[in-house]
């Protein structure tokens, strides 16, 4: 998943000042308004993240990002562009520190190995249960049910603003189903992430650097009981490098 994470240092820091301004706020409309400004910043793209040289710092921040972002959803809970922020983060904070760092050691650290994945499960059903109310508050109550009965009906109603959603929403479920690959309660809600990921590649296919390529390659490298394709992740794999012109 090499795309823009959904959390951006700078802004981090102009929303710990806007915290602050929240804080003293006494009225319930001022705070509300206060608050969605906040939200508002926090969830503005930017690209301040991966540009930065020191994962680490990036690393020991995200967690304390994430429950700034949930502690701003308990005043606005419907706010959507928020919760798709923080069903990428979460996401990304599970696919790049938790699950690499897992896959990174070596056989005689089998059960530290196991406890990060483990952590990384439960930070993409976490994540997805955030895109899961995004889908609800855009579209409508019942929506993340709707999902499951019928998800190629579900879908078709997306624009091309939405992308943002459909992508996160198949990323975090998706992640979730490629880990937890043993678990039938997971693997059935396989064709619901394809409708989500294929709707989005519809919409925008050259979103966000062939971000939806690069996601359908992970897709489509699942076993072929699940839908996977190997000729078709080869093809993904061609246009997402085509896209991002070699890199």
């Amino acid at each position: 998943m090499s795309h823009r994470s959904p959390i951006c240092p700078t802004a981090l820091a102009q929303a710990c000042a806007c915290v602050a301004l929240v804080a003293l706020t006494t009225g319930c409309s001022l705070k509300t308004m206060a608050v969605k400004t906040v939200a508002n910043t926090l969830s503005a793209p930017g690209d301040v993240f991966t540009r930065d040289d020191d994962p680490d710092l990036i690393r020991d921040a995200t967690p304390f990002a994430l429950k700034l972002y949930e502690s701003l959803l308990e005043s606005v809970p419907t706010h959507v562009p928020l919760l798709i922020s923080t069903c990428g983060g979460f996401t990304q904070y599970g696919y790049a520190f938790l699950e690499a760092e897992a896959d990174g050691l070596d056989s005689s650290r089998r059960a530290e190995a196991t406890a990060l994945r483990e952590r990384a499960l439960k930070g993409y059903l976490r994540g997805r249960g955030y895109c899961l109310r995004g889908m609800d508050a855009r579209f409508g109550k019942g929506t993340s049910e709707a999902l499951l009965q019928n998800p190629e009906t579900t879908v078709a109603k997306a624009k091309k603003d939405d992308v943002p959603l459909l992508y996160w929403t198949a990323a975090s479920w998706g992640a979730a189903i490629s880990l937890g690959i043993d678990r039938p309660d997971l693997a059935v809600d396989f064709p619901t992430v394809r409708a989500l990921a294929d709707r989005a590649l519809a919409l925008d296919s050259g979103w966000n650097r062939g971000s939806i390529h690069e996601l359908m390659i992970t897709l489509d490298s699942l076993p072929e009981a699940l839908g996977g394709n190997p000729e078709r992740a080869r093809e993904h794999f061609k246009k997402a490098v085509e896209i991002q012109k070699g890199l």
